[in-house]
């Protein structure tokens, strides 16, 4: 297990191993019965919904970020007419 960082707050110190460990984060849960797929209504009207253009520092890290969890097998490729906004947080470093 990986040491607690000096600035998580001690009332979450003991959620390390299950929270702030890299190696749990990684792993993903078993399945279980309670997986499912969510069906959609055949030729539905779909929504319109905008785009928001990526720069390239962020379509880059979108790019590795995708190549290394579909590499993992931790996402799988889409399969959805509809797609999931994301937005990216920067880190302390300057880093996304």
């Amino acid at each position: 297990m990986e040491e607690v960082r000096g600035d998580i707050p001690e009332e979450y110190k003991d959620f390390n191993d299950q929270v702030f460990n890299k190696a749990v984060f990684e792993k993903l849960p078993d399945q279980s019965k309670w997986d499912h797929a969510i069906e959609l209504i055949p030729n539905a009207m779909l929504k319109d919904c905008k785009m928001y253009p990526l720069n390239v520092k962020e379509q880059e890290e979108l790019n590795k970020f995708l190549e290394e969890h579909l590499k993992s097998g931790q996402i799988q490729p889409f399969k959805s007419p509809y797609m999931a906004s994301f937005f990216f947080v920067e880190k302390k470093d300057g880093s996304l």
